[in-house]
């Protein structure tokens, strides 16, 4: 039987939050979600959600069993600048630390262990695939603004698409 455990990176208890970040001009308002599925309590799979209140949405998936995520976020102090980071331990011992940083919560770098990509214009759904210390990355565009901030809601887009569905919830297919 798969069981579902939920982990908080950023904010408080629930499936959905709001952190409101600040500094010198406009604050950014991010919404998060993060979750990792569980198969006989073994970790197989996870997933962060990030939501910005002027519009970009990023859906990052790790294909691989970890053992530790530390994420946070921060904003530069002059200026809007934006940071969020995390920072994954697979069990095979790959780490992967990716960082989204955006001034305008309309596109972003995303940076994934120093190589760089553009978000969402080259896809704002990333999976991240280690093995053994070496990662594949594959970024696609999808729709995810039907996605809501409960998990009825993610766990139904996670199951529906074709990519995903086989990482998160394999027992499934």
């Amino acid at each position: 039987m798969q069981q579902k455990r939920l982990s908080w990176n950023w904010v408080g208890a629930g499936l959905a939050g709001v952190l409101l970040l600040t500094g010198c001009g406009s604050p950014q308002k991010i919404s998060y979600a993060a979750g990792n599925s569980i198969t006989s309590n073994t970790n197989i799979s996870g997933y962060n959600f990030l939501d910005w209140q002027a519009g970009m949405r990023v859906l990052m998936v790790y294909d691989g069993a970890y053992q530790k995520e530390d994420c946070e976020s921060s904003m530069e102090l002059k200026g809007t600048t934006a940071i969020n980071q995390c920072r994954i331990v697979f069990n095979d011992g790959t780490i992967v630390v990716w960082r989204i940083v955006t001034d305008d919560g309309k596109s972003a770098e995303l940076i994934i262990n120093e190589t760089s990509y553009r978000i969402p214009e080259a896809g704002n759904l990333v999976v991240i695939h280690p093995e053994n210390g070496v990662i594949q990355v594959q970024q696609q565009q999808r729709e995810l603004t039907t996605i809501s901030f409960t998990e009825k809601s993610i766990d139904a887009w996670l199951k529906a698409d074709p990519l995903i569905a086989p990482i998160v919830f394999p027992k499934i297919y």
